[in-house]
């Protein structure tokens, strides 16, 4: 007969995090999203919307987490919490569509496991069978580009044309919620903010704009009013950020196209066009040529290949 481990009544995920992890009311990468849901009473109201069906877990039965992947270099703006014996991860997809969510999800998981696992001091290699916590992956849209809707988002469909694979991961869409729920509200107050940016920019008029009607349409309201300042304050900060980013990123663009030029312009002068052909159309060969330039000081040759 297969064992498990006995791990108590439940998985006991109070204290799950680390006592030193930072307490802030938000850091310069937060987001309305993690803002929002990352307080009880919001959290509890999304669990609600999600499991409608639930109506005896009660909010101090909810354990929140920390989101992050030290696979990814971004930090990303996603939502993690336990209820009872779920793992729930929420990400959040804003104006831009991208089936690489579903891999977002995928390493959440994986670190979240590795985590509980390490902490409950589990040994994996053991005969007995561990208990991990059972994921349910949703992704919030807010943009409007895709025409279509799909329910969910699948690994094996995304990625590798609905064929049989060993690791599948499947993330359930959430486009509105119903009608008043708080994943309605937020996808409105989303589309209002945005709305707003494209009449005044990212202004403090914009924000001024959409905490005014979302007052008027009951949207967060109880939220937005009463942390006015706060999420003035933090959608201004994240305006300043991404206007940073965008310049950074163009600065890196330019850089990175002088040092390709500069690669073909070196590999054309030593006869070596057939490999500046390749490199020009294999992308996987062309950063092996640029890794071996930067490294090599302008030297390389067909043997560092």
């Amino acid at each position: 007969m297969e064992k498990v481990i006995d791990t108590g009544k439940s998985l006991d995920l109070a204290g799950f995090l680390s006592a030193n992890e930072p307490k802030t009311k938000w850091a310069a990468k937060a987001s309305v999203f993690t803002n929002l849901f990352s307080k009880a009473e919001y959290t509890y109201q999304l669990y609600k919307a999600l499991h409608p069906e639930d109506d005896k877990t009660t909010i101090d039965e909810i354990t929140l987490m920390t989101i992050e992947s030290h696979m990814l270099n971004q930090q990303y703006n996603d939502l993690g919490f336990m209820v009872g014996e779920r793992l729930i991860i929420l990400a959040e997809a804003q104006s831009t569509w991208s089936e690489n969510i579903v891999v977002r999800c995928l390493f959440y998981v994986v670190q979240t496991w590795y985590k509980y696992i390490k902490k409950k001091g589990f040994d994996i290699y053991a005969e007995d069978r561990i208990v991990l916590p059972k994921p349910e992956l949703y992704v919030i849209y807010t943009g409007t580009e895709k025409r279509y809707k799909p329910g969910k988002l699948t690994l094996k469909d995304c990625f590798f044309k609905g064929k049989d694979i060993s690791v599948d991961c499947k993330v359930k869409m959430l486009y509105d919620g119903a009608q008043g729920d708080i994943i309605n509200q937020y996808v409105r107050f989303c589309h209002i903010f945005n709305d707003q940016v494209k009449i005044h920019g990212r202004t403090r008029k914009a924000v001024d704009e959409t905490i005014r009607i979302c007052h008027k349409e009951a949207v967060l309201e109880e939220y937005l009013e009463g942390e006015r300042e706060e999420i003035m304050d933090m959608m201004l900060a994240l305006f300043d950020e991404e206007t940073l980013m965008k310049n950074h990123d163009a600065s890196i663009e330019r850089k990175s196209r002088k040092e390709v030029m500069d690669l073909m312009n070196f590999l054309w002068a030593n006869n070596r066009g057939d490999d500046a052909i390749k490199a020009s159309e294999d992308e996987h060969f062309l950063e092996q040529l640029l890794e071996k330039y930067r490294s090599n000081k302008k030297t390389i040759d067909e043997s560092d290949i």
